[in-house]
């Protein structure tokens, strides 16, 4: 449970004193290298349907996410486990974390035929979990120009994935068989219309998405869109997915986890700055520049 790219760089062997900076510096680095139980309990316990980890920038959710590809991975070597993201800068880190992780396992090497690490758009020369899907549909694929010219920049991708999930309604394809498991980064930066698309890219009736997101990640958002929204609802109008914990049965695998801690800032400087984010001491009428429309949110 080594969390191997934060191994502290300095041994700090000459501490001597508990009470001294150095020794608290030392203790902070070994807690970070360490995963807690909630990162662990997020990358071990795997259900046979969707999962969201939620948690702060700095909770780790990228690391717990790699984590857990590798365990699949060697789990099970001949699953196709998609692991996708927004940022195009992730693609070299979860690369480096996947190989990292996975020696704790096996001295073998990650087969990247069997684990795709995608960027979520994707291109003809760069494949994503769009693109290869489009490819699959033999569909046109836009790219990021074209979308915004035909859709706007806001829903530029939102209407990609919509054209693709309407000509799989249209030709009566419920499925696309392409993965065992899809693992998403930066989920709050996803449209409704690629959790449809990545619904429907399963090889199985098990669809094995772990969704990873920050709700306070977007300022322009309130919240998350519901499962109802993000996945869509059968033919009786009831959603494809609910997220809920088995509160009767401990043993069964969550499948709606938070990671309490976050390791980049501490509580009091998140507090601050959402304060001075907001306006809260503002000497204007009104105060507020930006708030949550929801209320529920504010006492949470």
């Amino acid at each position: 449970d080594k969390v191997v790219s934060a191994k502290p760089k300095k041994p700090r062997s000459s501490v001597t004193k508990p009470s001294s900076l150095g020794a608290k510096i030392k203790q902070i680095e070994l807690s970070i290298a360490n995963m807690d139980k909630w990162q662990r309990t997020a990358a071990y316990e795997i259900p046979n349907k969707p999962q969201r980890i939620r948690g702060l920038a700095g909770s780790g959710k990228t690391i717990v996410l790699a984590l857990k590809a590798a365990y699949l991975h060697f789990k099970d070597p001949t699953a196709d486990i998609a692991v996708t993201f927004y940022s195009r800068s992730l693609y070299q880190q979860f690369t480096s974390l996947i190989q990292e992780f996975y020696q704790q396992y096996s001295n073998d090497k990650v087969d990247f035929e069997k684990v795709h690490i995608l960027h979520a758009w994707g291109t003809l020369n760069e494949p994503g979990i769009y693109s290869k899907a489009a490819q699959e549909l033999k569909a046109d694929i836009f790219t990021f120009k074209q979308a915004e010219s035909t859709f706007g920049k806001q829903n530029s991708f939102k209407g990609i994935c919509e054209i693709l999930v309407d000509k799989m309604k249209l030709n009566d394809i419920d499925k696309i068989p392409m993965y065992d498991y899809i693992l998403i980064d930066e989920a709050q930066d996803m449209p409704p219309t690629f959790f449809q698309l990545t619904y429907k890219l399963f090889k199985s009736d098990e669809k094995r998405i772990v969704y990873a997101y920050d709700e306070l990640q977007n300022l322009s958002k309130s919240s998350m869109p519901s499962t109802k929204e993000m996945f869509g609802v059968d033919s009786n109008g009831n959603p494809l997915v609910s997220i809920s914990n088995n509160l009767d049965d401990p043993s069964q695998p969550k499948t709606d986890i938070v990671l309490p801690i976050c390791y980049r800032n501490s509580k009091w400087t998140l507090t601050i700055a959402h304060a001075l984010g907001f306006g809260v001491y503002r000497n204007a009428t009104p105060p507020l520049v930006q708030f949550f429309k929801q209320l529920n949110v504010w006492e949470e």
